[in-house]
């Protein structure tokens, strides 16, 4: 007869025994859209005013799916602002929670975002999931830099953007905000290493890996537009409730062939004021109007055109305020649009609302708007400049006025950081031979001149006048700017005259475009910050800025900073101001490091000087 505690016993082992059949059952995994939309209640973010089954904007859709496709290791989002970034990474962080195995790490752009971002979205998240709210409940399941969840069999680490990528291992990564991180330190030779590049080699090992960018974009350079650039380059596209025509969502307006403008469209009142019930989108293919009351529909039957589809690894996104009626109304948007007279508007216009980078630009054209970015670089001296300078260079320019026999040099003397950074630390007019020796015998900050080049000039009298004073001081020598066709250079950015011993060859284009891209080029993460002081001699800002994009050339390629050409204004300030960054790299070659303030090169130089070596494929000699 079978007695109770065999009846206990043979439970027990039913029990057991499905328990572990379940275990080890091969579970088919739910794609990631539908386990989202049945299981994520939105009452967990408590920055939302939302409650209930979270439901995905139209333009969210693909880049989710996109973080369990097959073969695709990397998302990248350039979105405008409040579009909804961070809910992908975070919705894609669940699900491999939930499906079990995830090594984590967010990089945020400070540990403040990622003390309020964890407390009021990822934390409430983990929290939604029975297992996680228990795992995290435990001793040790919450800990200062991460959340450690057994029963999920997951690690999830974070930390602040300054922090570098060095000590982790991950399967699924994220930068959040990513054009907004900025490394406090450097590497052992002086080089900030990209997060993006330093995640994805410390993912390299993971088969089945994701990483993560998402960020509004800043400027062209930034990280999240390069990197987006990498990518398929998926456009969001809105579809014609008449004709069915898709229109690119990430421009307000489309010029027609046949004369006029389409795309988003209003009117004004007599006193320019905007009227809200005239904004319409006009189809450019069929001219249909749509009202705001279509957007909705036009986004739900929207979809992502890639000019990349081939690149199945790594899906990158663009979407802005377009691609979200319910949060950006047209009228907004509108607004933004007639708000954006100045450069804050405008950029306010790109990065926010069309989620597009930004670079200055004046009405009418597409050249950079030049006073305004050379009065950016205008600051107040620091009173420690003296012990941060290693360097100090000098380019003069050779000039003669109408008066015959009179001549006269524009000088510029900058001085260099370790990192690349540099300033101004005199500029003027030297009327004679007697003022320029001065400037060049002159101590700065402590500092000699190493190096002072002197543009040769075209004039026949450089016997008379210079040629003296060229002898007398060692610092000193001539420089003779052209190209590698005619100085046969053989693609070296200068080399010493065969034929005179104080004159260097030089090709100008190269410390041309050095100059124009420390003025106008992308910032870089730490060092190379270009300043010149509030109080300048006169027309030095006019000549600095007379170099400008080539508009005659077509196709672009007149922006390049190649071909940019100088302007109806003299540019001798600027000739001196490129002349000086040739002096910085030739004393960097041929004085000895013991004559550097730290008693070698500086730092930023011998970054560049190995990594010309690499490219060469010269190993540098220990």
């Amino acid at each position: 007869m079978e007695t109770a505690l065999q009846r206990i016993e043979e439970g027990i082992l039913k029990y057991a025994e499905v328990a572990f059949w379940d275990r080890i059952a091969i579970k088919e995994k739910l794609p990631i859209v539908d386990w989202v939309s049945s299981t994520v209640d939105l009452h967990f973010d408590l920055t939302s005013n939302a409650s209930g089954k979270i439901r995905l904007y139209p333009y969210q859709i693909e880049p989710l799916k996109a973080t369990e496709e097959k073969g695709c290791r990397e998302v990248t989002l350039q979105w405008g602002q409040r579009l909804g970034k961070s809910t992908i990474w975070k919705l894609s962080m669940l699900k491999r929670m939930f499906d079990g195995g995830l090594s984590g790490l967010i990089v945020y752009p400070s540990m403040d975002m990622a003390i309020k971002t964890n407390r009021d979205t990822v934390l409430p998240l983990l929290r939604t999931l029975p297992n996680l709210r228990a795992d995290l409940a435990a001793i040790g399941g919450r800990r200062k830099d991460s959340y450690h969840l057994p029963s999920a069999r997951s690690v999830l680490y974070f930390i602040g953007g300054g922090a570098q990528v060095v000590s982790y291992t991950a399967n699924w990564g994220v930068l959040d905000e990513c054009d907004f991180i900025k490394l406090e330190k450097s590497d052992a030779e002086g080089e900030n290493v990209d997060q993006l590049r330093a995640l994805r080699l410390r993912m390299q090992t993971f088969q089945d890996r994701m990483l993560i960018a998402c960020s509004s974009p800043t400027t062209y350079g930034g990280a999240i537009h390069q990197n987006y650039l990498k990518g398929s380059r998926g456009v969001w596209h809105l579809r014609c409730l008449k004709c069915g025509a898709l229109s690119s969502a990430s421009q307000l307006s489309f010029k027609l062939s046949t004369g006029g403008y389409a795309g988003l469209q209003w009117e004004k009142d007599e006193s320019g004021n905007l009227l809200p019930d005239s904004i319409r989108w006009i189809c450019p293919h069929c001219g249909h109007a749509h009202t705001y009351e279509d957007a909705k529909a036009m986004n739900d039957a929207g979809c992502y055109i890639h000019e990349n589809p081939a690149n199945l690894s790594h899906r990158s996104f663009q979407a802005g305020a377009l691609a979200n009626p319910e949060i950006w109304e047209w009228r907004s948007i509108a607004e933004a649009q007639e708000a954006a007279t100045d450069a804050s508007g405008r950029k306010f216009l790109a990065n926010t609302i069309l989620g597009k980078p930004y670079k200055h630009t004046r009405e009418g054209d597409t050249s950079i708007s030049i006073p305004d970015v050379l009065a950016g670089k205008m600051v107040e001296y620091p009173k420690d400049l003296g012990d941060r300078i290693s360097l100090v260079c000098a380019g003069i320019d050779q000039q003669s006025s109408a008066l015959a026999g009179s001549k006269y040099y524009v000088y510029a003397v900058r001085g260099w950081e370790e990192d690349g950074s540099s300033w101004l630390l005199s500029s003027g007019i030297a009327q004679n031979t007697a003022e320029l020796s001065s400037i060049v015998t002159a101590s700065y900050h402590g500092l000699p001149v190493s190096l002072a080049l002197l543009d040769a000039g075209g004039f026949g009298d450089n016997a008379a006048t210079t040629d003296p004073l060229v002898r007398q001081h060692p610092n000193l020598l001539y420089y003779k700017g052209g190209d590698d066709r005619t100085l046969s250079l053989r693609g070296k950015p200068w080399k010493p005259s065969e034929t005179q011993r104080s004159l260097l060859l030089c090709n100008a284009l190269h410390y041309q475009v050095k100059l124009l891209d420390l003025l106008y080029g992308p910032p870089r993460p730490s060092g190379y910050q270009w300043h010149i002081p509030q109080k300048l001699p006169a027309g030095y800002l006019e000549q600095v800025g007379a170099m400008q994009p080539n508009n005659r050339m077509r196709g672009g390629n007149g922006e390049a900073f190649a071909n940019w050409t100088p302007s109806s204004v003299r540019h001798d300030f600027f000739d001196a101001e490129k002349m000086a960054i040739a002096a910085m790299e030739i004393s960097c070659r041929l004085i000895p490091a013991t004559h550097f303030r730290r008693g070698k090169i500086p730092l930023f130089m011998r970054v560049e000087l190995l990594r010309a070596l690499a490219v060469a494929g010269i190993k540098p000699k220990k």
